[in-house]
């Protein structure tokens, strides 16, 4: 049986669409909208604003890309496995810059940093290399990279705002 998974906090959709996919046969797509998606501000993917406090349940993006990457390790699909890189390479440099502009950063553990930043080494490739995300994000990716500090000041105080995802 596929459930959503109660000790994840963000993705968790994500993870069941997949879950579920991995179990059928056969696929078909219907262009209608059928999906409608609610958005609470007080849900956990809406606490993420960059200034905000870090909340250690915003790495469980990371856990959710990680079981996608074990369904399908046993498949044949290396353009699905490098998107899933670059998506792990964005999250972890947006969980970065979310850390660096958050008042509680001292208390963030170094294994977190430590992981974030050797994430936005392995994957560098795949998230470079990938010729759908727009040139507008890769400098954003090197900028922090970088100059980590420097680049979350800059953006808090350019205002720019939003999740992080």
């Amino acid at each position: 049986m596929i459930r959503f998974r109660s000790n994840i906090k963000i993705a968790e959709d994500l993870l069941f669409c997949c879950e579920y996919i991995s179990h059928c046969n056969y696929v078909s797509l219907d262009p209608r909208v059928k999906y409608h998606y609610v958005v609470n501000i007080n849900s956990q993917i809406n606490s993420q604003k960059y200034g905000n406090k870090f909340n250690v349940s915003s790495m469980d993006i990371l856990k959710v890309y990680d079981q996608i990457k074990l369904m399908i390790e046993t498949t044949d699909y290396p353009s699905v496995n490098s998107a899933l890189n670059a998506s792990i390479l964005w999250s972890s440099t947006s969980l970065l810059r979310m850390i660096y502009l958050a008042p509680n950063k001292a208390s963030v553990p170094s294994e977190i940093m430590v992981k974030l930043k050797e994430n936005q080494k392995i994957y560098r490739h795949d998230f470079l290399k990938n010729d759908i995300l727009p040139n507008r994000d890769k400098m954003i990716y090197w900028f922090n990279y970088y100059f980590p500090s420097l680049f979350a000041l800059l953006w808090e105080k350019m205002q720019l705002r939003g999740n992080g995802f």
